[in-house]
């Protein structure tokens, strides 16, 4: 059999870009003591990708729970959604949701869904950067019986670098509201990847920064996060 002409592996390689796959991961990070002490921390997570050389997907789990001497130190329940496509070279559409509880923080529910524009600032197999900016909305109940929702902004960046030895992911998000600018809330995150087996394992490391302008009374407006994880990662 003859080999492909040019013009039909041009036309193969272009299906191939335009092919979804996915991807998955999951991860979970335990740390426990017992004796002088009772302590208890454990998270775990769930993370699915479609993605194209066009388009991706990303559905997001995660919970987590600790405890210190018999005293709640942690409880949160996330889930979430992010669509992006590209409508030119660099530039994209995209749609997020998610939900999430945290009864530390007294937060019975935040539902947020945003939608808006993005801007791939680099563009490079070894780094990733874009700027997002869009509208947003939000709606809050709390233990108190408080609830809050306004539309508002959704400005974010997303940055990833590729190293011979892992991946460092760095997210920025500001999302402040139309009903009170005073009322916002940043969000940080960075995490190293670092692969340990050739294809499936991953140990990821990372900090996570939370940070909530008019907090509910008795909560701290920062709240900060460290942690390190086991990742199984498959397709």
């Amino acid at each position: 059999m003859g080999a492909d002409s040019p013009e039909t592996r041009a036309l193969k390689e272009q299906a191939a870009k335009l092919e979804r796959k996915w991807a998955y991961e999951a991860s979970v990070a335990i740390n426990g003591r017992t004796g002088g002490s009772e302590k208890f921390a454990g998270a775990v997570g769930l993370k699915a990708t479609l993605e194209s050389a066009q388009d991706k997907l990303i559905f997001t789990l995660q919970a987590e729970k600790a405890e210190d001497n018999g005293v709640e130190t942690a409880n949160r329940q996330f889930a979430g959604a992010d669509y992006s496509s590209f409508f030119s070279a660099n530039n994209v559409w995209y749609a997020r949701t998610s939900i999430e509880k945290d009864s530390i923080k007294a937060l019975d529910l935040r539902s947020s869904t945003a939608f808006g524009i993005g801007r791939k600032l680099i563009k490079k197999d070894h780094q990733d950067l874009e700027l997002r900016a869009g509208l947003s909305y939000i709606y809050e109940t709390y233990a108190n019986g408080t609830k809050f929702d306004s539309p508002g902004l959704d400005i974010a960046f997303i940055h990833a670098y590729t190293f011979k030895t892992g991946k460092m992911n760095n997210v920025l998000t500001y999302t402040p509201t139309f009903k009170d600018f005073n009322n916002y809330r940043l969000h940080h995150e960075t995490t190293y990847e670092m692969p340990i087996t050739a294809s499936l394992w991953k140990l990821k490391m990372g900090v996570s920064n939370d940070y909530t302008s008019i907090p509910q009374p008795g909560i701290d407006r920062l709240d900060t996060l460290y942690f390190t994880s086991l990742i199984l990662n498959w397709k």
